[in-house]
């Protein structure tokens, strides 16, 4: 839950700069929850689950130690026209420009994706977290790449105020609603959602809390539009992929609910799931569209287009077991970084925790 008193740590970004931000989440594994046309679950009864020892389906503990991933810490876009993706966001989403500069060709190799060197990099991030950021990279253009029609990380939620204000002011501008703001799940209807296409060919999830904030398993949003707190991965073997994420970084695993296909009209569903990072509302959901199976197309190594790649913080890189591109090195000022590929081969950064 967002703090007045929260205390600070300096930021430092990638060329050494340092900038002053707020820690504005306590660690709480007992909320969580998924927005949108998904299915939520509620913090109070995961909360009873923790505290009568209670095992998943699994027979697993709920809570056995604290996971590897403590937040989500930047969810990256690849666009060929960067700079103007930065000023849209800047517009239309009230986030502020905190760092611009070509990538270098360290982070590209540890990226594995040699080919973004040198390539222009905006970085920005929200009135309310300045610690958690969008950052838009460019690449060469992909004319084929649709937003959603294949396998990858396929969208970013983020809080905000008024989905209702939201959905008037984004009328007629690139960010483009896909539905009207509605309670997507009849057991919370207090939070709206609605799906928004971006002007890079992301997708984003704008959610609200039209309730009592104070109980909501929801981010406060801190302003207009807040941080990107779920993070959305699509593809094949999606419980496998699920299970990768839960092994490698000792992420809480949810339900597994199957929910219909889009335009099916057999009847057909499709696996939906959630992990739990350390912090409270940060998530990754997992979902097995058919419609989102195939390879993403992309220039020659480099980031892909659209949602390209979340990083998270990490308190220490060392004790991860897992196989790191290129070893750890310094690339946000003294913070190390290395990048994973996830069993689907997606991206995932992972940034030691500044505040540490």
């Amino acid at each position: 839950m967002r703090r007045d008193d929260a205390p600070h740590t300096l930021l430092q970004t990638s060329d050494g700069h340092m900038m002053k931000a707020s820690i504005n989440d306590t660690v709480d594994t007992a909320g969580f929850g998924q927005t949108r046309r998904r299915v939520l679950w509620g913090a109070a009864g995961l909360a009873a689950a923790i505290a009568s020892g209670a095992t998943n389906a699994l027979g697993q503990p709920l809570v056995e130690v604290p996971p590897a991933l403590l937040r989500i810490k930047i969810v990256t876009i690849g666009a060929s026209n960067p700079g103007a993706i930065a000023d849209l966001y800047a517009k239309w989403l009230d986030y502020r420009l905190r760092e611009s500069g070509l990538v270098s060709h360290e982070l590209a190799i540890s990226w594995g994706a040699p080919g973004s060197a040198g390539r222009p990099f905006f970085l920005l991030s929200s009135v309310g977290y300045a610690d958690v950021f969008v950052r838009i990279v460019g690449i060469d253009p992909v004319p084929s790449f649709k937003r959603s029609t294949t396998a990858g990380w396929n969208g970013f939620e983020f809080m905000v105020d008024s989905d209702n204000a939201m959905y008037a002011l984004l009328q007629g501008s690139p960010f483009r609603p896909i539905n009207a703001p509605h309670p997507p799940v009849k057991a919370y209807p207090s939070v709206f959602s609605m799906d928004v296409s971006g002007p890079a060919e992301e997708m984003l999830f704008l959610t609200c809390e039209t309730g009592d904030r104070s109980k909501s398993y929801l981010p406060a949003p801190g302003g207009r539009v807040g941080r990107p707190h779920l993070v959305w991965v699509s593809g094949p073997n999606i419980l496998q992929l699920r299970d990768w994420y839960a092994k490698a970084f000792g992420l809480m695993k949810t339900d597994v609910l199957q929910r219909p296909v889009p335009g099916s009209t057999t009847g057909a569903t499709m696996p939906n799931t959630l992990l739990l990072a350390n912090e409270r509302a940060n998530f990754i959901q997992f979902e097995e569209n058919p419609l989102q199976l195939v390879p993403r197309p992309h220039g020659n190594g480099q980031l892909p287009p659209g949602n390209a790649m979340t990083s998270f913080a990490v308190a220490n890189l060392d004790l991860l077991k897992v196989q790191f591109l290129t070893p750890p090195i310094a690339l946000y000022g003294k913070a190390r970084a290395a990048t994973v590929l996830d069993l689907n081969g997606n991206r995932v950064e992972l940034i030691e925790d500044a505040a540490k």
